[in-house]
């Protein structure tokens, strides 16, 4: 956690999974130009990391890779690039601008959702694989380009005057998917609120809650999990 700073061995060629995985303290690293790949989550709530710059030694960027670094403001790309991961860059908060290079050909689902402060983006024409929701929750994005020669996808007619809805369409299909758009309500006027409020949701857990068989006395976290 305390971890600020570090120079990498030029013998290292991937950022395997999770090596620096909640480093919250860590501001700059030096990546050789010996890595070929940054895993999953490798660099995931880096929350001080303010910039970073890949080699053109990297291909791929893996699941939520970056995810969580909310002060990361400065990302350059390599042309060679093939791949982007699933939610690479969710909540990077600070990014505003990102050139993806021409050698890109996947970025993954929600790849850059909650990038509220990123205003444009041009996907090139060597992209032909896109998740959904790439752009969720992208605020401040107002105009995607698609390149005009790209042989997959192109913006559907009905964004005109419309910036809060990004709609593609794939050409091989003719489906029209989303990829911006608001998934999480984050200010709402009705909160969310269990009927009956606190103390029936209390109720209910007391009721419902099922211990496993065991003996003796006991003791534990129960972790729940939902979707409102």
């Amino acid at each position: 956690l305390h971890l600020t700073t570090i120079t990498l061995p030029n013998s290292l060629t991937a950022i395997s999974e999770r090596m620096f995985y909640k480093c919250s303290s860590l501001t700059t690293i030096t990546i050789p130009s010996s890595v070929t790949s940054i895993g999953d989550w490798a660099f995931a709530k880096c929350e001080n990391l303010t910039a970073i710059t890949l080699p053109p030694s990297v291909t791929s960027i893996g699941e939520e890779a970056f995810s969580g670094c909310v002060y990361l403001s400065s990302v350059n790309l390599p042309n060679t690039l093939t791949s982007i991961g699933k939610r690479a860059f969710h909540n990077c908060l600070n990014i505003n601008s990102l050139t993806i290079p021409s050698s890109v050909v996947s970025i993954g689902d929600e790849a850059f959702s909650e990038c509220v402060s990123m205003t444009s983006v041009l996907i090139p024409n060597s992209v032909t694989e896109i998740g959904h929701e790439i752009f969720a929750n992208c605020h401040s994005l107002h105009n995607v380009v698609i390149a005009s020669d790209n042989p997959v996808y192109q913006l559907s007619s009905t964004n005109v005057g419309d910036s809060e809805r990004i709609l593609l369409i794939d050409k091989r299909t003719g489906h029209e998917f989303e990829a911006k758009g608001d998934i999480i309500l984050r200010d709402p006027e009705v909160r969310a609120m269990f009927p009956g409020g606190v103390d029936s949701l209390k109720k209910f857990l007391f009721e419902n809650l099922e211990y496993p068989p065991i003996h003796g006395s006991f003791q534990g976290v129960v972790i729940l999990e939902f979707v409102v």
